[in-house]
């Protein structure tokens, strides 16, 4: 398991790489389509792992610390983007999805004694599709929001 004592850095590293990074990358190279767009948004796909006051006890903590270094990041874009480009910045949870990393999750969770529903793909997508087609920045911009609209706190 990937608890903090005992969580191996090089999980940190390869999180940090596909969970900020990653998503820094694609920002940076984006921009200038963001900039010249008419509806400019930036979607970034966390987690409710990733809240610091949720605290959900899911046992790989590298994951969870990568989806809050991401939250973090967006909310940075936001704010440094938002009135100077009209850009749309959020961050959203999709659900813990059945998918084979949200099924591993789960299972993670059960071990632990955690029950957490679960949603399908078709649902996160439906829930996701109508945030993104329906956000502006007064909505959307700089929140974390779930697949089904709810706020989630940080």
């Amino acid at each position: 398991m990937g608890l903090v004592a005992t969580g191996p850095v090089a999980a940190y590293e390869t999180h940090f790489a596909t969970n900020v990074v990653g998503p820094l990358r694609l920002f940076q190279n984006l921009l200038p389509l963001l900039q010249a767009s008419s509806k400019p948004q930036f979607l970034g796909v966390s987690s409710a792992v990733g809240s610091n006051t949720l605290n959900v006890p899911m046992p790989t903590a590298h994951y969870g610390v990568s989806k809050a270094a991401l939250n973090f990041l967006v909310t940075k874009i936001a704010s440094e983007h938002g009135d100077k480009d009209g850009l749309t910045a959020w961050v959203t949870h999709p659900g813990l999805v059945e998918t084979d990393m949200g099924n591993t999750g789960l299972e993670q969770l059960k071990a632990i004694g955690v029950e957490v529903p679960s949603i399908t793909v078709d649902e996160s997508v439906a829930g996701l599709s109508k945030l993104v087609d329906n956000a502006t920045k007064e909505t959307m911009g700089g929140k974390f929001i779930q697949y089904d609209g709810s706020p989630l706190p940080w």
